[in-house]
């Protein structure tokens, strides 16, 4: 084998090695973070009520005869349909009562009345609803909680479980909604994730890095419901069929026909 043959060789060699070491690096996660760095917590996860979410409420009281009229307490089932889409699990600890919030951001809520609920936090609207009881005389010491009852996320792209994940947490960041989706694939586009929402009536796109750390301080971590998630493919994806690595098989070819031809000039 000629001294030109060899160095041939190794070049390939060099750039198929130096091809999977970025591959592989382009696959990590925060490749690009600072190690041994703290960052601070600062975006919130308290999403504010829309217009047709499904929260369910729940009081407590030291005097629980006086919640009854306001959980419903008192039906036998231990899930009655209300008015409105109402319904009510019972239990001898906490009754919660689930509402639709309607096109025009109003529940409906048993002798308060209809309350404003789209634009508040859930601490905000269990607030109000203590002050009303409070006010109104109907309880005096009123423990309320609001909870969203559907997070749903829609998860597409380059992940192993692409769907549709309806979530019963409401801290849900993007590396929990990737986590649920099974992870991303080998050919995932991991610096320019792509997220689409929707509030107020209107949509935006936007893109976090997961190369980089600031995805941990990007307003976006935190995922908001009715959020889409989508994963571009990368160019390997293209070269890549039935699992077999058209690449590599490209570049054998290649090396093989060039050796071919070397050998052939040094024969003559």
């Amino acid at each position: 084998m000629s001294t030109i043959t060899k160095t041939i060789l190794a070049l390939s060699g060099l750039a198929l090695l130096s091809s999977c070491s970025s591959s592989d690096r382009d696959a990590e996660y925060f490749a690009n973070a600072i190690r041994e760095v703290s960052i601070p917590v600062t975006q919130s996860y308290n999403h504010k009520i829309q217009k047709d979410d499904r929260i369910a409420i729940s009081i407590t009281s030291k005097s629980p005869e006086l919640v009854i009229p306001f959980t419903q307490a008192g039906i036998p089932s231990t899930q009655a349909v209300l008015a409105e889409g109402q319904t009510v699990a019972a239990s001898t600890q906490k009754q919660s009562v689930s509402y639709l919030v309607n096109s025009s951001g109003y529940i409906s809520f048993p002798i308060l009345g209809k309350i404003r609920a789209a634009g508040l936090t859930y601490d905000q609207l269990a607030t109000k609803i203590e002050g009303m009881l409070i006010n109104g005389g109907y309880i005096t010491d009123p423990s309320v909680i609001v909870e969203l009852e559907n997070f749903k996320i829609t998860i597409l792209g380059e992940v192993k479980e692409p769907g549709i994940y309806k979530l019963d947490r409401n801290r849900v960041s993007i590396i929990d909604a990737i986590a649920e989706a099974g992870d991303l694939t080998n050919y995932a586009v991991r610096d320019a994730i792509t997220i689409v929402k929707e509030s107020n009536g209107e949509r935006k796109i936007v893109e976090v890095n997961l190369h980089d750390q600031s995805v941990f301080t990007s307003p976006y971590f935190y995922m908001e419901p009715n959020d889409i998630l989508y994963v571009k493919p990368n160019g390997w994806k293209e070269w890549t069929t039935d699992g077999g690595n058209i690449i590599t098989q490209y570049t054998l070819s290649s090396l093989t026909f060039v050796l071919s031809l070397f050998n052939f000039l040094d024969d003559n």
